[in-house]
Formats: structure tokens, sequence, C-alpha cells
């Protein structure tokens, strides 16, 4: 592959108030999609979307000649771990190129799967209650993706008050947003009793947050831009899997197309 430039994350850690502009979001989910679309059609699952593993690709090959230098000159921060160097990466953006994904070191062949995966914050519901999972997962993703590049908190709780990953708050939060799930999902993993009863309602280990809906969320947008942004969360974040866009139909969604979009 030829050399990248640094990470859709780092980037936007240099951003003011680290958040995008809705214009380059959309762009860069543009690109996201594309590329999802092309593994999922050849049945790949990444399982680890998110901007971290959206490198920006170099335009200005110039910018390696001043990489090589400052090792030479300024050599970056390193530490060794037995006969291993890890060096403290340099922040590179020769240009702004396209994205490339990276990082298919999770990603599953196939269709079907019921494995642990996905870095838990970006993790989709039916992978965290066991259930078979497909490349919706990746989708799900886009939408967490969405939101984190234009919001500065993340759209679900994952923490408890220990600061620890926790699978009944991250599912607490997903209902207080979301709703109760539908029956046919419970039905699909033994683990939703533990969580919700029969009717779909919350009795699990930890209190439900207070009630939240998509069209309610504050959000860096505003009109119409922001009523189509909630509308793409509103079909890439569901409790069914069938029930989102695929790739393809999102890509074409109209926050992504613009006043000229499918609707």
């Amino acid at each position: 592959m030829p050399p990248l430039g640094m990470s859709l994350r780092t980037l936007q850690e240099l951003q003011k108030d680290h958040v995008f502009q809705q214009g380059l979001v959309t762009t860069a989910l543009d690109q996201t999609l594309l590329g999802l679309n092309y593994l999922h059609d050849a049945s790949v699952i990444h399982t680890d979307i998110h901007s971290d593993n959206l490198l920006v690709a170099i335009t200005d090959d110039s910018i390696l000649s001043t990489v090589e230098d400052n090792e030479l000159y300024r050599p970056s921060a390193r530490k060794y771990l037995d006969e291993t160097v890890i060096h403290v990466s340099q922040y590179m953006l020769g240009g702004a190129g396209a994205l490339t994904i990276c990082d298919l070191g999770q990603a599953r062949i196939g269709t079907r799967h019921r494995s642990n995966a996905m870095p838990v914050p970006y993790r989709a519901p039916e992978v965290i209650l066991g259930m078979t999972w497909g490349n919706a997962v990746d989708i799900w993703s886009v939408g967490l993706l969405a939101w984190d590049l234009l919001q500065q908190e993340g759209i679900f709780r994952v923490y408890n008050e220990s600061e620890e990953l926790n699978d009944a708050y991250h599912l607490a939060a997903m209902t207080a947003l979301l709703g109760p799930p539908p029956d046919v999902f419970l039905r699909r993993s033994d683990k939703t009793s533990k969580y919700w009863n029969a009717e779909g309602q919350w009795r699990g280990p930890v209190p439900l947050p207070p009630e939240r809906k998509l069209k309610w969320l504050e959000t860096n947008l505003s009109g119409v831009d922001r009523d189509k942004f909630l509308d793409f969360l509103a079909c890439v974040l569901t409790w069914l899997p069938e029930d989102q866009l695929n790739s393809f139909e999102t890509y074409f969604h109209p926050w992504l197309r613009g006043e000229n979009g499918i609707e």
C-alpha cells in the first residue's frame, strides 16, 4: 500500500472543539460507505470502523522527506519493551487525500457470525448479547462515527460510576434512546431476560437513564440539516439489523446527498 497520513481521529483532535464541520463529515462518511460496500460485496465484515482506522491519503510526497529529516535530526520519542522499540508517531498531513479504511485485523469473512467483536463503545446490541450478527454491525458503527465526528460527547454511556466498561450501562443507554427492543429481538438471545422483561421493559441491574428520543438530541446542526442528520441516525441505529439501511442505501440517504438527495 502507498504510505498514508494521519488518522481521521488525529485530524479531529486538531480541530476547534474537536469536532468537524458538516461538509467534511459527510465527505468522510461517503468514502467510508463506499469502502464498506466493497468489503460487504466481498463478504468481509470489518467490525472495527472508527475514526482511528480511517487514514488520510497523502497528496504531497514531500512530507515524507520532512519526516525523514525529523527522525535524523529531531528523533521522535520512543520506549523499549524487551527487544521491541515503540516510537511515537509524527503528525503527517501531506495534503488532504481520500480516506483509506485500515486495520482489518479483526475482520470476519462470511455473512453470519456469533463471536465477540467490535471495540466496546461501538459495539452493536446483537454483539453485546451474543446473537448471530452480520455486516449490519459495520453500519451501526457508521452511525456512531457520524455522531462522534460532529459532537464532543458520545451518544451512549458505556461506563459505570468507576469508569469501567459495563454492558448494562451500555444497553440501558440504548434503551433510553431507542425505546424498548421488539419481541423478535428479545427472542434471539437468552441473555436478553437479564435486561428486559417479556414486554421489553427494562429490568437490568442498573437504573434506566431518563428517556431520550433521537429527535430530541441536541446537535451542532440546525434546521433541515439537523432533521436529516437525526433521520440518518434513526436509519442506522436500530435494534433489528434487518431494519437498518445497508451500506449502499446509507450512501444515498438525503443527509449525505444534500438537497438533491433521494427522498
